[in-house]
C-alpha cells in the first residue's frame, strides 16, 4: 500500500508567495530591532528538557521531547537566552538581543495554534531602568509600522502592580497564579467570566469586589493611574509598581509615542 501524503496535524507547509510574504515581515521586524540598536542572537533548537520544564512534569506534555525525553526542541526564545546569558558572563550589561526563528510546541491541536511557528523575540537584558521598558513599547510601535500596521494599540503590563494588588487583595500566595489567569481572560470573557473563574478559585465576595475594581478600571492612562492611587491608598507594593508605571509613561510622553492620550 502506497500511504498518501499528508502532514501531521499543527504543521504547515508555506509555498513560495506565503513564504515570501513571512520572510517579508521577519525582514520588516528584524529592520526595527536593528533600528533600535539590538544584536542578533542565534541559539540551537534543542536544549536540554530540564531548562524548558524547570522540573515540572505537567510541562513535558507541552513540548517535543527527543534523545529518550533529555532534550526538547525549544518552545519559546526567552529560556534559550537566559541560558546565554548565564553561560557567557563576559556579555556586556546591559545586552540588547534578538532572535528570529523557528520554535514547537506539542499542544493540543487547535484553531490558530500551530506546533511549528516562528517567533521574533527582543530583551534588554541586566536593566533595572523604566526606560528599558519604555523602549520596548517604542520598539513595538515601530515593528507595527514597519509592519504597515495602522491604529495598532499597545496594552502595558506590569508585574510588580499585579503582585501588589494581589497582596492588596489579600490573595494567598499559593492561589495567586490560578487569580491572574483568571483576571487574564477580563478581554474575552468580561468581569461575568473572570468573577465565575475566582468563585470557582474560592475567592470570596469581598475580594472580588477589590479585583473587580482594579480589573474594570478604563481611560487615559493619568486618569486611570489617580483612581488607582485612590483604591491602593497606602499599600507599599502596589503603589511602588504604580510609581514604576507612572515613570514608564512620563519616558513615552517624553519621546512623543504617535498617537498617545495620556
Amino acid at each position: 500500500m502506497k500511504q498518501k501524503p499528508s502532514l501531521p496535524g499543527g504543521f504547515h507547509d508555506y509555498l513560495p508567495e506565503r513564504e515570501g510574504k513571512r520572510r517579508a515581515m521577519c525582514k520588516s521586524v528584524e529592520d526595527a530591532f536593528l533600528q533600535f540598536g539590538f544584536l542578533p542572537l542565534s541559539t540551537p533548537a534543542v536544549e536540554h528538557t530540564e531548562l524548558i520544564t524547570g522540573g515540572e512534569e505537567s510541562f513535558e506534555k507541552q513540548i517535543f521531547t527527543l534523545g529518550g525525553g533529555e532534550l526538547a526542541l525549544r518552545p519559546e526564545h526567552t529560556l534559550p537566552l537566559a541560558r546565554v546569558i548565564a553561560m557567557h558572563p563576559e556579555i556586556k550589561k546591559p545586552a540588547k538581543l534578538y532572535s528570529i526563528g523557528p520554535l514547537w510546541r506539542g499542544e493540543r491541536q487547535q484553531a490558530g495554534r500551530f506546533k511549528e511557528f516562528v517567533q521574533a523575540d527582543a530583551d534588554i537584558v541586566g536593566s533595572g531602568s523604566m526606560l528599558a521598558d519604555a523602549e520596548m513599547l517604542l520598539l513595538a510601535h515601530q515593528i507595527m509600522k514597519n509592519l504597515g500596521i495602522k491604529d495598532s494599540v499597545l496594552h502595558i503590563s506590569h508585574r510588580k502592580l499585579a503582585n501588589g494588588v494581589m497582596r492588596f487583595a489579600k490573595i494567598p500566595k499559593a492561589e495567586q497564579v490560578g487569580v491572574l489567569r483568571a483576571m487574564d481572560k477580563f478581554g474575552r470573557d468580561g468581569w461575568e467570566g473572570v468573577e465565575k473563574e475566582l468563585k470557582k478559585l474560592g475567592v470570596d465576595a469581598e475580594r472580588r469586589k477589590i479585583l473587580k475594581k482594579f480589573i474594570t478600571l478604563s481611560g487615559k492612562p493619568g486618569s486611570v493611574m489617580k483612581k488607582l492611587e485612590e483604591l491602593f491608598g497606602s499599600a507599599k507594593e502596589a503603589n511602588d509598581g504604580l510609581n514604576e508605571l507612572r515613570e514608564i509613561i512620563g519616558y513615552l510622553d517624553k519621546f512623543a509615542l504617535p498617537g498617545r492620550a495620556w
